[in-house]
């Protein structure tokens, strides 16, 4: 199953955590498995999901910010399907 690194950024000049939290709720009811990461959130699910996870997101985050946002999306998928969250992780915790 593919993974995700998905960032916001707000460059209007509005505080970061409100845009986040909103953010991070849309990631909540998106369905999609998730961990919040100090500069960025991994997403696990198929590409459908994130994708549609990372447009709500970034909705969400203009919502709040009313001005500018920067989204990143980067994704990990492999042909084996050998990636997840915890797969990827398990050796440094």
């Amino acid at each position: 199953m593919p993974l995700a690194e998905l960032m916001v950024v707000p460059v209007s000049g509005v505080p970061m955590k409100p845009v986040v939290d909103r953010a991070i709720e849309a990631i909540k009811h998106s369905g999609v498995k998730y961990e919040v990461g100090a500069l960025a959130t991994t997403l696990e699910g198929s590409l459908e999901q994130i994708f549609d996870a990372a447009s709500k997101v970034h909705q969400a985050a203009m919502a709040q910010a009313k001005d500018r946002v920067i989204t990143e999306l980067r994704i990990d998928e492999r042909a084996d399907g050998n990636c997840s969250i915890e797969h990827d992780t398990r050796s440094y915790r």
